[in-house]
């Protein structure tokens, strides 16, 4: 049976090579009739050299056992599926697994029990502090204040970007943190709290369905749980007055195809002082393919008064 002993989970995400330790090995605990009805009602595809599992007459756990840490395996995927491919005996014979990029499969939580927990698992993230190397960037976009940018990928609209933003402060270099440049700065600390070592005091509001509870973090424990989950961030600033901004942030996990939301109320005294309070609204685990119907309740979630 494929265990932690004999499958080699390193070369897979930890959800993925998770999923499979644990579909695989419930599948071996099954007759051939339940595992088919299992595979069909899961909408997953499994073969062996080419020809569907059903039409094989080679047991399971036979499978399973020619599959350890040295099978030569192939990982492709598209926007839609994971396909998984293990070249058996000498590379004479193959395993095809492939399985949608639905979070409820992989995770094995649907959105309401994964949105419950969301409190318990991050607070019991564990994580020490990474400072960033800030290495040299090319592309010089202030040349009165040095500072740099290293932006990644645009998502939904130009002003949710990724990456970060640095400047030279003498023969070193330092992440933009300042009133004056609020949304590099935001940019900065969303995505990079972690690396910054900022300690900015969240008050965190979790929403879903009839789901509202509230509790408070700090934004670098944010960044590092999000880091660790595969969630890539997107920052855009929205509004500026004189006391606060307000803005979105997305943290994208495209392997599993989900995405958190986050909106934010940020005082300008808090990019000085992190003891200062942060209003963040998450709305947690949005199938990234559902994004449409979030929006229907625009006028909701951009309100702190409810």
């Amino acid at each position: 049976m494929i265990n932690a002993q004999n499958f080699n989970k390193e070369i897979f995400n930890q959800p993925v090579g998770d999923f499979i330790e644990h579909y695989f090995s419930e599948l071996s605990k099954l007759n051939k009739a339940k595992q088919l009805e299992r595979l069909q009602e899961d909408k997953l595809s499994l073969k062996v050299n080419g020809r569907d599992y059903k039409e094989t007459q080679k047991p399971f756990k036979l499978i399973l056992s020619e599959i350890d840490e040295n099978t030569p395996v192939t990982i492709n995927e598209n926007e839609k599926e994971f396909q998984i491919i293990w070249l058996i005996n000498n590379e004479k014979e193959s395993v095809e697994f492939t399985f949608p990029k639905r979070y409820d499969l992989i995770l094995g939580k649907d959105k309401s029990e994964l949105t419950r927990s969301f409190q318990s698992d991050l607070m019991n993230f564990s994580y020490r502090f990474m400072p960033d190397t800030l290495d040299d960037l090319s592309g010089v976009i202030d040349t009165l204040t040095n500072v740099r940018a290293e932006l990644g990928e645009i998502y939904m609209i130009p002003q949710m970007k990724s990456g970060r933003y640095i400047r030279e402060k003498g023969d070193k270099y330092e992440y933009v943190l300042n009133e004056r440049m609020g949304e590099e700065s935001l940019l900065n600390l969303f995505s990079h709290s972690d690396q910054m070592n900022r300690q900015n005091t969240l008050e965190i509001t979790v929403k879903a369905y009839n789901m509202n509870y509230q509790f408070i973090c700090t934004l670098d424990r944010l960044c590092a749980y999000m880091k660790a989950q595969n969630c890539k961030a997107y920052v855009g600033l929205e509004t500026e007055n004189e006391n606060e901004y307000t803005g979105t942030a997305f943290y994208v996990n495209r392997e599993l195809m989900y995405e958190h939301l986050v909106y934010f109320l940020f005082p300008k005294t808090a990019l000085k002082r992190e003891q200062d309070i942060v209003q963040i609204k998450i709305y947690p685990y949005i199938p990234i393919n559902n994004i449409a119907d979030l929006y229907e309740d625009l006028p909701d979630y951009i309100k702190f008064n409810n």
